[in-house]
């Protein structure tokens, strides 16, 4: 026999457990919702619009990125806006400012792709300012571990507070680092389609600047490698100048106080001292030649870096505008 009350019991506890199911399936995403709102009422300018293209972001990332009202903000703005806290070391391309991605406008076709890369870094460190305690946690011990395994983010990474390394760490290895973990490309597919294509851009515009700053360090070591060399044939031409001179002196006092034997004798002797004098002339216009060479260095040395430092302030907002 069924005792009725139990039943009644059980059906209830069935009935409450089955309404807390259903409360917690229609939970609301508020930072969603909010960012369906702000992004429907954003305009894009038509760059924005071209650069999100670009980017080929999934449905998500681009209602991010429009939720942050993103511009490409010219110098007097990108500075009121976005600053590096005086900090000589970070060149700052864009910014997150005020939940706002502002991302500087440089117009300098040798770094073309810089700015959809710099819009892909911001709209990284928007998606985190979303993000929760744990997801940031457990994002960060997978970025550490990315951090830890490649020497060229120890650099980028340096003059950052320890309090903001995840974040950077977060844009950086999202739009610089091509091969990652599964979990963290899962990650990042959230908002970018094909992530391969940002990273093969920033490779692009970052090779201009890497392969002139290893062609300034090439010329640097021929220089020096040359310069050594210089040092020693002049060193060498001194010793044995000194050396001939004592010998010319030596040759002409005897050859004034008849101290030779014979002609031939007096023949022989100096015909040797013509020859080390023309080793020695040789040795001179070797030199000479060494030091053109240096010189011609120096003048492609000197070219390298004008064109680096151009480069550099062509995307620095606190440097002069350069024209290109």
């Amino acid at each position: 026999m069924i005792d009725r009350r139990k039943r009644k019991v059980a059906v209830v506890v069935t009935i409450t457990m089955f309404l807390v199911a259903s409360f917690v399936a229609t939970q609301i995403d508020y930072q969603d919702l909010s960012d369906r709102i702000a992004s429907s009422r954003f305009e894009p300018s038509a760059e924005i619009v071209t650069l999100g293209n670009q980017l080929d972001l999934t449905e998500k990332g681009q209602r991010v990125l429009y939720a942050s009202s993103p511009v490409i903000a010219g110098r007097e703005t990108f500075n009121d806006n976005c600053t590096n806290g005086g900090d000589e070391h970070v060149n700052v391309l864009g910014c997150y400012h005020d939940k706002k991605i502002f991302v500087f406008a440089i117009d300098n076709e040798q770094v073309a792709g810089i700015k959809e890369v710099t819009l892909a870094h911001e709209l990284l460190h928007a998606v985190w300012s979303r993000l929760g305690q744990s997801e940031r946690a457990k994002l960060g011990e997978l970025l550490n571990h990315v951090y830890s395994m490649n020497e060229k983010l120890a650099d980028k990474i340096q003059y950052y507070d320890v309090s903001e390394r995840d974040n950077e760490l977060h844009s950086i290895i999202g739009t610089e680092v091509r091969d990652l973990p599964d979990e963290l490309e899962r990650h990042y597919a959230k908002y970018f389609k094909n992530r391969a294509s940002i990273v093969a851009t920033y490779d692009g515009y970052s090779e201009v600047f890497d392969a002139l700053k290893r062609e300034s360090e090439e010329l640097s070591e021929q220089m020096r490698v040359l310069e050594q060399a210089v040092f020693d044939l002049k060193t060498e031409y001194e010793e044995r100048w000194d050396t001939l001179s004592a010998e010319i002196t030596d040759f002409n006092q005897r050859a004034n106080t008849g101290a030779f034997v014979s002609e031939s004798a007096f023949r022989s002797e100096r015909a040797v001292l013509e020859q080390k004098t023309n080793e020695l002339n040789n040795l001179y216009t070797t030199i000479n030649q060494k030091i053109d060479e240096y010189n011609g260095l120096v003048e492609k040395y000197n070219a390298v870096s004008v064109h680096l430092t151009e480069l550099a302030n062509s995307i620095s907002s606190t440097a002069p505008p350069v024209e290109f």
